[in-house]
């Protein structure tokens, strides 16, 4: 799990092919709300919504994707822990690469300009907070691309 300003995303070893991604984000924001394919099994989720209360969300856990988090604008938190023995309260969905967990979690504030990067080994709960107004982009990466980074 990292969390970091955009601006120092050069500075982790991601893929060329995400950091090409991330230095067009402000085209990708101007999409509506949804799921657009990008490259190499690569997509990303356009978002725009309200911050919720943390105790009405579950934690999230994927095998096949790496989420990029960025928050455009606005604020939330994003509840951390490491996956390590949790049962899933939800079993895992190929279809959606995600299980849902019910645990414990650590809130880190991510404001505009940040991003989270969460990996399969790490639970994540995104969108925590009082109402306030977010968008986002989530790039889902296969986590294959890091296979060789790693």
């Amino acid at each position: 799990m990292i969390i970091d300003s955009i601006k120092n995303i050069k500075m982790y070893n991601m893929p060329d092919k995400v950091l090409n991604i991330c230095a067009k984000v402000n085209s990708l924001l101007e999409r509506p709300n949804g799921k657009y394919s990008l490259e190499d099994g690569i997509f990303v989720v356009v978002q725009r919504y309200q911050t919720v209360p943390d105790e009405t969300r579950m934690m999230e856990a994927h095998q096949n994707y790496a989420d990029l988090q960025y928050v455009a604008s606005g604020k939330e938190q994003i509840g951390y822990a490491p996956l390590k023995g949790q049962v899933p309260a939800i079993a895992y969905s190929e279809q959606k690469d995600a299980a849902m967990y019910d645990c414990n979690s650590s809130l880190l504030p991510v404001e505009e300009g940040d991003f989270g990067l969460f990996l399969p080994q790490d639970l994540h709960k995104p969108g925590i907070g009082d109402g306030t107004e977010v968008q986002k982009l989530v790039i889902k990466i296969p986590i294959e691309m890091f296979i060789d980074k790693l």
